[in-house]
């Protein structure tokens, strides 16, 4: 399953429940006449692979990825409007089918706090990084400008920073760009 979970999981009727993961169909395929039952893709895709030809429910008839059909555009639909929680933010209520957009939306915030962040660990962990990309990140302001700074300074493995596209203003480049007069072997993309 992807990084979330389902709100009110509960309340989800069992119609929409996959035998096999136990979890709200994902790309829902339905088995043929005679028990027409329905699964996840994947989950009947590794059951035939791994386990049987045979049908789940009736046993009795021999089957392949061609037996499978796609489930009605209701269902899926009716599917990927389900509300789910992101555990990597907490954020409830975001549908299933804008779940990809969220994570690519909260994976590209990597905040002014976050270098801050980032930068006590570089400095007092020892940590070995030779290399940071922040490009085109546009929650990058001035405001790290002096994490970013004692990062470059403090590091000794790093080798290059990139931060280009970011909203930083020309002073707080040039003041980066100071950081890095030292510093040999090291390439700072602004």
């Amino acid at each position: 399953m992807d990084n979330y979970e389902y709100v009110n999981k509960s309340n989800i009727s069992n119609d929409f429940i996959c035998e096999i993961c136990k979890n709200p169909f994902i790309d829902p395929v339905a088995l043929p006449e005679p028990c027409e039952q329905t699964f996840c893709f994947k989950c009947i895709q590794l059951n035939l692979e791994n386990h049987s030809q045979n049908c789940l429910q009736c046993n009795k008839k021999s089957l392949s990825n061609a037996d499978l059909k796609k489930e009605s555009l209701i269902v899926r639909k009716t599917l990927d409007n389900l509300p789910v929680k992101c555990r990597s933010c907490f954020q409830e209520n975001i549908r299933r089918a804008k779940f990809s957009q969220h994570m690519q939306e909260i994976y590209n915030k990597i905040t002014d706090k976050a270098i801050q962040y980032l930068s006590q660990i570089i400095q007092f962990k020892n940590q070995v990084i030779e290399e940071i990309s922040l490009y085109s990140n546009k929650s990058i302001t001035d405001g790290s400008v002096d994490d970013i700074f004692n990062m470059i300074r403090h590091n000794q493995s790093l080798k290059t920073f990139w931060i280009r596209d970011c909203q930083l203003s020309e002073q707080g480049k040039d003041k980066l760009q100071q950081s890095i007069q030292d510093k040999n072997n090291f390439d700072l993309l602004v």
